[in-house]
């Protein structure tokens, strides 16, 4: 399976435990893949939370949001959405600790004024808007799974380097890191198509004279 990336807030009432919160976060797997301490405009928490706009409670959620700073945390791992919104449960307290007491809206959330502790992304379309909402320059596509990037390795790269390293070493060419570049290029099963007028000449027999 791929990693997921999603986006936590730790919310004003959360951040007296941020550390507990982090290390709950930790111990269920997730990388910590960036983190930002901010305080919102109430402009910037609109934006923020457009999608809510004309909900009633649209304008206690951008109050809360702006009234102090938050921490925001870009995480990874497998299923990360799905298991974030698990853990971090219901944003409304009273609903959070009658349904799932063990989250983390029930412990740090207060319950008298039902302010939650903290926000995670609903799905990956909102969790990929939301993390570049904080991390513009955020690269998301889908990282491959340590297991499956070795298999990957064993199957497709080292055969085919090990091959060309052969060649090298028969070859004795005068550079030899440009010769097994070339080399991997035009035997690799996978290459891929460039322009004739952008291709390097191949080098000669024997290597670069």
């Amino acid at each position: 399976m791929s990693v997921e990336h999603t986006l936590a807030i730790i919310f004003p009432e959360g951040m007296t435990n941020v550390k507990k919160i982090i290390r709950t976060l930790k111990e269920q797997c997730f990388t910590i893949l960036s983190q930002r301490y901010v305080h919102l405009t109430p402009e910037q928490a609109s934006d923020f939370y457009h999608g809510l706009y004309g909900r009633r409670d649209f304008p206690l959620l951008v109050a809360y949001m702006s009234s102090a700073p938050v921490t925001v945390v870009c995480l990874g791992r497998e299923d990360a959405v799905e298991k974030l919104v698990e853990i971090v449960g219901p944003m409304d307290v009273v609903v959070a600790q009658r349904d799932n007491p063990r989250s983390l809206n029930s412990q740090f959330g207060n319950y008298e004024c039902n302010l939650p502790a903290m926000h995670a992304s609903r799905d990956l379309p909102i969790a990929r808007r939301e993390i570049l909402f904080f991390f513009p320059n955020s690269l998301l596509e889908p990282i491959p799974d340590l297991e499956a990037g070795l298999n990957l390795l064993n199957k497709e790269v080292r055969p085919l380097l090990k091959e060309g390293l052969a060649q090298l070493v028969k070859e004795k060419p005068l550079e030899p890191m440009l010769w097994l570049a070339d080399w991997l290029l035009a035997h690799n099963r996978s290459k891929p198509l460039v322009p004739s007028h952008l291709r390097r000449q191949p080098f000669p027999e024997g290597g670069v004279k």
